[in-house]
């Protein structure tokens, strides 16, 4: 493997592989088994007595880096020959280019109501990568290789940069109450407990690089400061070879439209009723946690405040993950000023969350999100992309539409769509990547296939009665399915 082919691997794998945040969904009355993601406390008063899903899947991929040319790329060409998928074009470097990539694939999983508590049990595997901060040079060595001319002899630095990758599985148990009701106030709190199992994990944080690449054998370095780390999948005696905990947190508050002091939701003895609100307003703080991997890893902390030179570097050519490591070691002579790291360590993408939800008309909602992730400045792991969203919404116990208008990262504009069909959910935070005739730079969609038991089985059915059995009783009816 050349140097440049594992730096443009390195820091352009990210917007290669295919967010959890599902815009369209987040507000929803009658998911709770979904919305848990996003705020743990949002089971508590739904209006889904029991949700169940069966299976579901998150894809999610943006970048600023590189795109699918619109007059190559069609998605439905990729349905019936995925070699049609054309090759990446790099767009005009910048100053902050970054990637982010993000697969849920979601196993059994349910929420259920028990009085004023609420319980959810989830099941998923998630994969993350998160590119972020690479500098316009190291954007074109990326695209042209080491080698470019134009920029040969020149010094450069790069600041902050950072790539993270996480693979892991896990098990959430989410447990959620009302905790206050006085008049037409009511809040809930919640709180999801996630055990982890790593299979892959690493990142590269450089805090400062300053470089010059002299001629076609020489790496000159006249800094280094930072830290890499990575485990090598598939080795060792076990499929996951790292373990931790993470955990969410959240609260909201609703504005109901009725008195709810002695309310209790889906309550028989209190007609089976849930509440409705004229606004809610929620606050979460998402995937507090780390996995801590076993050995065999590999990586380096340095700091390197004298000239280095890499000689011949394009014929560094490691054969796996050791090599990798040991290689970069010796030729920066990371040895010299730092150590081999005595533990791998990444971090969970940690982020805040805002919601509101706004009731204009009977079924007729509005709804305002926002995410922020929490930086990753002295530690590995990736972090979530931040997210504003404005999400419009049609709600009806079997149909439900949001049409959720969102600006990634503070400065990419898109439009999505979900339709949920009783308990079929379907959706994409990216309509345009699918339907217009633009540059693609990033693609997403999601689907969850459930099934929701909307009343309690004490409940009888608004509906007219099903007849008199013997003796003249009146035949209970079926539950509300």
């Amino acid at each position: 493997m050349r140097f440049t082919t594992l730096l443009t691997f390195l820091l352009f794998s990210a917007a290669q592989v295919f967010s959890q945040d599902n815009l369209g969904i987040v507000h929803s009355n009658y998911s709770p088994v979904n919305t848990v993601l996003s705020n743990p406390a949002s089971i508590v008063d739904s209006k889904a007595f029991i949700d169940f899903q069966l299976v579901g899947f998150s894809v999610f991929a943006k970048n600023n880096l590189a795109y699918l040319p619109k007059d190559e790329f069609r998605f439905a060409d990729t349905w019936q020959n995925p070699d049609a998928v054309p090759e990446p074009v790099f767009g005009i470097p910048s100053n902050n280019s970054r990637a982010h990539a993000n697969v849920s694939l979601r196993g059994p999983s349910v929420s259920f109501a028990v009085g004023k508590n609420s319980f959810a049990l989830t099941t998923q595997f998630r994969s993350v990568t998160d590119l972020r901060r690479v500098p316009d040079h190291l954007v074109r060595y990326m695209q042209n290789g080491l080698q470019w001319e134009p920029q040969m002899g020149d010094e450069f630095s790069a600041r902050n940069v950072s790539l993270a990758s996480l693979n892991w599985a896990e098990i959430g148990l989410s447990y959620g109450r009302i905790v206050h009701q006085r008049g037409n106030d009511m809040i809930t709190a919640g709180i999801s407990l996630k055990y982890l199992l790593g299979f892959a994990g690493g990142g590269v944080r450089i805090d400062r690089w300053d470089y010059t690449v002299a001629d076609s054998s020489n790496l000159e370095t006249s800094q280094f400061v930072g830290e890499f780390g990575f485990n090598e999948p598939g080795e060792g005696d076990a499929l996951f070879n790292g373990r931790g905990f993470g955990a969410d947190l959240g609260v909201v508050y609703k504005k109901t439209t009725k008195n709810v002091e002695s309310y209790t939701p889906h309550s028989p003895r209190e007609g089976c009723r849930t509440s409705d609100y004229e606004y809610k307003l929620g606050v979460s703080i998402l995937d507090l946690g780390l996995i801590r991997f076993n050995e065999p890893f590999y990586g380096y902390s340095f700091d390197i405040s004298d000239p280095r030179t890499w000689e011949d570097y394009p014929n560094f050519n490691p054969d796996g993950a050791d090599e990798i490591s040991n290689g970069l070691a010796e030729e920066f002579a990371l040895n010299d000023g730092g150590g081999e790291i005595s533990a791998l360590r990444v971090k969970l993408p940690t982020a805040i969350s805002l919601q509101y939800d706004h009731r204009v008309l009977n079924n007729v909602y509005l709804g305002g999100h926002w995410i922020q992730g929490f930086p990753r400045r002295n530690s590995l792991g990736p972090q979530r992309p931040a997210q504003v969203a404005f999400i419009p919404r049609f709600e009806t116990k079997r149909f439900e539409a949001s049409l959720p208008l969102i600006l990634h990262e503070y400065s990419s504009a898109q439009m999505g769509l979900m339709l949920r069909l009783n308990s079929i959910v379907i959706g994409t935070d990216n309509l345009g990547a699918f339907l217009f005739n633009q540059d693609v730079y990033g693609a997403d969609f999601y689907f969850s296939l459930k099934y929701t038991i909307f009343r309690h089985w004490k409940c009888a059915k608004k509906s007219r009665s099903r007849g008199r059995g013997r003796g003249g009783r009146s035949i209970p009816p079926c539950p509300s399915w």
